[in-house]
């Protein structure tokens, strides 16, 4: 008997493991049973791709221009106040975009202010912004079984 007919009568004998949920560090080297879906949009909100000054892209439609910095804003961080007309706030990567602004000015960019910050280049409406959702939305399939 042949090679492939030996393995062929083998692998008519096996049968699948059955299922076993395990710890997602114990699963090297195992084969995924099911599809897995995203409970929620990801990312979950609108944040910074880079970091620099959430501003209202209409603010620095003509450069240079100087705004006022009002906030800062960290990576995790909770809501903040909203940037105002002639104003920016100071974002990290990944932090939530303020109410009110509607792109991201890199540090870069910038004379890099504290209290006021000279903005030289313009940006389009959503720059450098990751939109709630962009990357996975709730329910899509994020690893495909097998």
């Amino acid at each position: 008997m042949a090679f492939a007919e030996y393995l062929d009568r083998v692998l008519a004998l096996a049968a699948p493991l059955p299922v076993e949920r395990v710890p997602l560090i114990d699963a090297v080297g195992l084969v995924l049973a099911e599809d897995v879906t995203v409970p929620r949009d990801l990312p979950g909100f609108d944040n910074a791709s880079m970091d620099g000054y959430a501003v209202r892209a209409d603010d620095v439609s003509s450069v240079p221009t100087t705004l006022r910095v009002t906030d800062d804003i960290a990576a995790g961080s909770l809501a903040h106040s909203a940037v105002a007309p002639g104003c920016a706030a100071r974002i990290m990567t990944g932090a939530p975009m303020p109410p009110g602004a509607d792109a991201v000015i890199r540090i870069e960019w910038t004379d890099g202010g504290e209290a006021m910050v000279r903005i030289d280049r313009t940006v389009p409406l959503g720059n450098d912004i990751r939109c709630a959702g962009e990357d996975l939305t709730a329910g899509a399939v994020a690893v495909r079984r097998g």
